[in-house]
Formats: structure tokens, sequence, C-alpha cells
């Protein structure tokens, strides 16, 4: 049994139903504290190291104008098919924990799994998320946590137009500019959570700046 101070839902039993390599599904045996009565509830548990159940990196290109010694700030986008809505969506590059791997380490693997840019032309990876508050992704059934890091790069060395990967089904990577991000997320051409999500810590970390 578990439950945390003033909880109203208390868990009684851990009932898992179904699992595979990517997730599993509960469906628990509560107890609703202000009534007394017993009930179920579903709780999807996704991949993870552990801690955390997966990263989200936005890679943020700074780059030197020969002119006037400094160019607006781009961020690198995937353009992906998501089977479950049937569309293909910008988000930046992401994925699950694997265990064993630091969220650093995958969020630089997902960064050039997904893009094609390498490790090595990170300048800084900063964790956009503080330390034991990383984002839930749908905490009204699943108990996920994301981590967020800004990838801070000068060079598209590398960079992929598409990948064409069976699995990854991404079409496209392409950077943008920073009004650009915006003018898509309000024209809805942007519909990805991490993404917006991603987008909004970089701007309040101060890692991109409105022109």
């Amino acid at each position: 049994m578990s439950s945390s101070t003033n909880a109203p839902i208390t868990k009684l039993e851990e009932i898992e139903v179904y699992q595979n390599r990517w997730l599993s599904l509960r469906f628990d045996r509560v107890k609703f504290e202000k009534t007394g009565k017993e009930g179920r509830y579903s709780v999807l548990v996704e991949g993870g190291n552990g801690k955390e159940s997966g990263v989200v990196v936005v890679p943020i290109l700074h780059q030197t104008d020969a002119k006037s010694g400094v160019a607006p700030e781009k961020v690198v986008m995937i353009k992906q098919f998501r089977y479950p809505v049937s569309a293909w969506s910008w988000e930046f590059p992401r994925g699950f924990c694997e265990m064993g791997v630091t969220a650093e380490n995958q969020a630089l693997r997902e960064l050039e799994e997904e893009t094609g840019i390498k490790p090595e032309l990170c300048k800084k990876l900063v964790k956009l998320t503080q330390d034991g508050c990383e984002m839930w992704t749908n905490n009204g059934i699943s108990n996920s946590k994301v981590v967020y890091y800004a990838a801070l790069i000068d060079s598209l060395e590398g960079m992929k137009s598409g990948l064409g990967e069976d699995e990854e089904s991404i079409e496209k990577v392409k950077a943008f500019t920073v009004d650009e991000v915006k003018e898509m997320v309000r024209k809805g051409e942007i519909r990805d959570q991490f993404a917006t999500t991603g987008f909004a810590l970089a701007l309040l970390g101060s890692h991109l700046h409105i022109q």
C-alpha cells in the first residue's frame, strides 16, 4: 500500500494487466478516502531509466553573421509521421531513456539519431527543467515524466534534410527562426505538446529571444 500525505485516492493494490518493451498498463485497486469506497484506476507506465521516462532536446543554433556579427537564433525541428493521430508533426528530437543511460547522454543520442547532428557539435547541453520537477506528460492517466534540454550548437554540419527511416518515419529536418516557430504554433502547424513546451521553456530560460 502506498499513498501521499492527504491524498484523496489511496493505492491498495498495484495490478499490471499488460506489458511490452515500451510500456505497461496497470488497473490498480484504489480507495477513495472521502467516501471510503473502493474502485479501479488505470495507469499507463511508459519506458524509462527508472527516474525519467524520456527526454526532449531543443537544438538551438547560434551563428555569426559576416556583416552584423550576429544572426537570429534558429531551432532545429523534425517532421515526423505519428501513427496514432495519422498525421505529420513538427517536433523536437525526443525518446525514452534507456536503462543505464543518463538523461543527458540520451538527449545527445536523440539529437544525433533524429537530426544527424553529432554530439561533438553541441557546445553546451542545458537542462530546462529543474531537478525533481520533471514535466508530466499526461498526469490524468500516466505517471511518465520528461526532462527537457537545450542543445546549443554553432553549426548544422551533418544535419540531414530527411532520414527516411521506416521506424522513425522522419520526412524532414529543418532549422526555423524563433518568429517562424511562433507563427507555426499560432497557425496550428505545430500541435505537439512536447514541441510547444520545449519552445516555451527555452524562451523562459532566455536561451531563445523574441526578435
